[in-house]
């Protein structure tokens, strides 16, 4: 009997008559999962989240995950330190690229989306602001050649200038106060007038309503040597100068050089009619 036999009868006698079968060593490693009934994926998301919380006692702590554009809520599971995941094998919770859990895709959509819409709408209003000032600049030239298209400037208008004494400065002044429409056809004709500067729009309005014989009496100030006429602060004045400042386009003209002006025409009054008589 050969020597190895002998040391496995010795063997087979220690272990009482039972053999072992010894296999190479391999590593097993389960994956963690969570048993649970089945579910319904026809649910909500957040009602299969609540099941499976429930079923498993398992607390929530609610963190923020921002993506790119906003924040999105993720629920971060705190299992209790006596779970043991090696029993949890019987079923695991599938979630797909085309699943409502997962949020990347559409929220990098939605914001695009966004970003286009708030766009679109800036630039409408930016449109329409731009529409309305058109508008109100087309009306308004409307309602101003309407307005002159519609003033008539009658045989009696006409006839009240140019003055030649204090009797006819009077009396427009007395129709500046009580016509109702005598003012506004005053401003059409003063604007009418034109002229090639404003200091030449002011000369040629005083030819047309003062007669220079008028102007040796008239002063700004209403003093000085045979002086009849104050023209300073006359309704007639204030009318003219306001006319011929809204007719200036390219150039203004202030009310100190206004007066200048005005008073330069009565102060030359003399000097033009002396030359007539000539």
């Amino acid at each position: 009997m050969c020597p190895s036999d002998d040391t496995d009868d010795d063997d087979n006698d220690d272990d009482n008559g039972i053999n072992f079968n010894i296999l190479p060593y391999k590593q097993v490693v389960s994956t963690p999962s969570v048993a649970l009934e089945p579910i319904n994926y026809g649910a909500s998301t957040s009602s299969i989240i609540s099941q499976f919380y429930a079923e498993n006692n398992l607390n929530v702590e609610e963190t923020k995950q921002y993506t790119e554009m906003q924040p999105k809520t993720v629920q971060q599971l705190e299992y209790p330190q006596n779970h043991s995941f090696a029993e949890d094998t019987s079923c695991f919770i599938p979630v797909s690229h085309d699943s409502p859990l997962n949020f990347n895709g559409n929220d990098r959509s939605s914001s695009q989306v966004d970003e286009k819409l708030n766009k679109i709408i800036s630039e409408q209003i930016g449109i329409k602001f731009l529409l309305n000032r058109i508008l109100s600049k087309l009306e308004t030239n409307s309602l101003g050649n309407n307005s002159q298209k519609s003033i008539n400037l009658n045989e009696s208008f006409v006839c009240k200038f140019p003055m030649n004494d204090t009797e006819d400065f009077a009396s427009v002044q007395n129709c500046i106060l009580n016509e109702f429409d005598f003012k506004s056809k005053l401003e059409y004709f003063i604007k009418t007038i034109g002229g090639n500067t404003p200091k030449n729009h002011v000369n040629r309005v005083m030819s047309k309503l003062f007669t220079d014989k008028y102007g040796i009496e008239c002063t700004w100030t209403g003093r000085g040597k045979n002086i009849s006429t104050k023209i300073g602060d006359s309704d007639l004045i204030k009318i003219m100068k306001k006319s011929i400042q809204e007719s200036c386009t390219n150039t203004s003209i202030t009310d100190a050089e206004f007066e200048r002006v005005v008073s330069e025409w009565l102060r030359h009054a003399n000097t033009r009619c002396s030359r007539q008589k000539i």
